[in-house]
């Protein structure tokens, strides 16, 4: 790591691809609100570590989950799932729900750019190819596997 690092720049992807491949929840129910957004962690990692070549996923969202010890989201978590840390695939069906009111509109999750990766930095377009190459619905859904 860099001292030009910022841990916060891969936040607003992640949160634009939960948004667009997850699944959105119209009613209320026991662990979500209505208008929030839930995806599967296999699913998410697909998106993000294949598609937008993303590194340190579980950084970023212990960062929005106020997980952290340095996220300023403690008090106000973007994210809530269970467990600090998400293995696959272990973990692959385990859920990442986006509270409602953190959601991107859709213009910010089009203009979503990743930290640059070898000097490329990428977007929702690419999440979308690597979901589609592993054979997976475009479509908003949890994406969860066996069950």
């Amino acid at each position: 790591m860099t001292s030009e690092y910022d841990p916060e720049v891969n936040v607003i992807p992640v949160l634009a691809v939960i948004k667009t491949f997850g699944k959105k929840m119209e009613k209320d129910g026991k662990f979500h609100e209505a208008g929030d957004y839930k995806i599967a962690f296999g699913r998410l990692l697909t998106a993000c570590a294949d598609g937008m070549h993303m590194d340190s996923i579980n950084g970023t969202l212990k960062r929005a989950g106020g997980k952290s010890r340095d996220s300023p989201y403690r008090k106000d978590p973007k994210l809530k799932f269970k467990g600090s840390m998400l293995m696959y695939p272990a973990d692959k069906d385990r859920i990442i729900r986006l509270v409602g009111k953190h959601a991107p509109s859709d213009e910010q999750c089009e203009k979503a750019r990743t930290a640059e990766h070898h000097g490329v930095s990428y977007g929702i377009k690419d999440a979308a190819k690597a979901l589609k190459a592993k054979g997976l619905p475009l479509e908003p859904c949890l994406g969860k596997e066996g069950k």
